[in-house]
């Protein structure tokens, strides 16, 4: 923001004035001599164009320097972030040395810049230099010629020696905004950049807000999808419909396709193929808002935010009164917990929920889901890192939460989805088998092998 602001309230006057007071002198001596005053102004008009003119070097310059200090701060992140992981296999050495590689690279790049910078600043710097000496020789020539009186000769020289002092100043402040400006650039390019998936557009016609009786059918027709062109398909030619109020699960072995499933119907990707519905309209159809205020999701891993309970549960519907969260909080058997501590709902959450146990943090995203009330539930492995006692006591929550609603479930514990309605065994981004429990337990096939092979039976 501070090289930003060189170039805005500093780079972009001094052009001004620059220019202004060139072609105020140019005016002035007009009166003298008419070649002078066309040097004048070209010089005040090529000085004020110059950075312009150096603006593509200089943009690359600023890029480059940028997207190497991205990588640096990346490797930095990533190893604050898993600190513990590299504590716990003693290897702070390799990822030191992660950091000291990148950081070499960033100073190689810096260097690199630097010079170019410099061979560009000393380009101007003659340019400078250079007009200014044509200009005071004109001067010095014009007097002795008798053209031009001793008392211009010397207004002379003292404008021409506050104008290039003024241009040096002009191209420090650009030097310094450039690398500002290449970087608000580097944001605008993703701000501004449109949606492969108009299902991210909040500019649509659909209501944000899903209708009480809203047709809440979830349906996948022939969906097929690749993180990239040359993977093989994370999903293929999957077909599913999950009726409203009906409890469908999602059960394979890792990589088999599930958690993509889930990412799709949140429009987190687009197919490559086919299309998915809820109720009648395909999912690209809804606003992005609605198609949120539709689904709510329960993950392994809750994230917990360094703010107050009662701010924590009132994310997700932040209209809600304080009776609502407590009415939440209390179906997701939390509010006990929330009240023994010394603030209440008052009380603040330390960073990443660390005052808080596995199960609990899950309990508040079970109070979350309970105060959004969407009437499309998602539970990805929502119970899978739980000791047992807390996964019976959540399952019980997830259950009376999931009445009435339209329940996607991903599960490794399959003990938590014989009362699903359906179950779908995937593999290869696609379904096997589906049908209840019994049924595909008569079957004898690759669910009753899951079943045998369960870890928890």
């Amino acid at each position: 923001m501070e090289w930003i602001s060189y170039y805005l309230f500093y780079y972009i006057p001094t052009s001004w004035a620059i220019l202004l007071f060139s072609l105020i002198c140019s005016v002035l001596f007009a009166a003298f001599h008419t070649s002078l005053s066309v040097v004048i102004l070209c010089s005040g008009v090529l000085i004020t164009a110059m950075p312009v003119l150096f603006r593509k070097v200089l943009k690359e310059t600023g890029s480059d320097e940028w997207n190497e200090n991205d990588e640096y701060y990346s490797v930095c992140l990533e190893g604050l972030q898993g600190i513990v992981t590299l504590k716990a296999l003693n290897a702070n050495e390799i990822h030191s040395k992660k950091v000291e590689a990148q950081s070499e690279k960033n100073r190689q790049k810096i260097m690199q810049n630097l010079q170019r910078t410099t061979l560009n600043t000393r380009t101007i710097d003659l340019l400078i230099s250079a007009g200014e000496f044509v200009v005071v020789g004109l001067g010095v020539w014009y007097s002795f010629q008798g053209l031009l009186s001793d008392t211009f000769t010397v207004l002379l020289f003292m404008i021409v020696g506050a104008w290039a002092e003024g241009a040096k100043r002009l191209f420090g402040a650009w030097l310094r905004g450039n690398k500002g400006i290449a970087a608000f650039e580097n944001a605008a390019e993703i701000l501004e950049a449109e949606s492969a998936y108009s299902i991210l557009s909040v500019e649509n016609s659909v209501s944000p807000d899903p209708e009480p009786d809203a047709d809440c059918t979830v349906s996948f027709e022939h969906v097929t999808f690749s993180y990239s062109a040359v993977s093989s398909p994370a999903v293929k030619d999957f077909t599913l419909t999950a009726p409203p109020g009906s409890r469908t699960a999602l059960v394979g072995s890792s990589g088999s396709g599930k958690t993509s499933i889930i990412r799709l119907l949140f429009g987190f990707y687009k197919p490559d193929q086919g299309v998915i519905r809820i109720g009648n309209e395909p999912i690209d159809a809804h606003n992005v808002r609605r198609l949120q205020n539709m689904m709510t999701v329960i993950w392994q891993d809750c994230h917990v935010f360094h703010m107050s309970c009662m701010d924590n549960i009132r994310i997700a519907r932040p209209a809600a009164t304080e009776e609502d969260v407590y009415a939440a909080a209390k179906k997701a058997n939390i509010h006990d917990r929330i009240m023994a501590l010394p603030e209440g709902y008052q009380s603040e959450i330390g960073d990443g929920g660390i005052t808080f146990s596995g199960g609990e943090k899950q309990r508040i995203a079970l109070a979350r889901a309970f105060l959004r009330n969407a009437p499309i539930l998602v539970l990805d492995e929502a119970t899978s890192s739980l000791d047992r006692k807390n996964e019976q006591e959540i399952q019980e929550c997830i259950s009376e939460l999931g009445k009435g609603k339209t329940v996607l479930t991903i599960a490794h514990r399959l003990d938590t989805i014989k009362n699903a309605d359906q179950i779908c065994v995937m593999e290869a981004g696609g379904i096997v088998e589906i049908g209840s429990h019994e049924e595909l337990m008569s079957l004898g096939a690759r669910y009753s092998k899951l079943m045998g092979n369960r870890p928890n039976k």
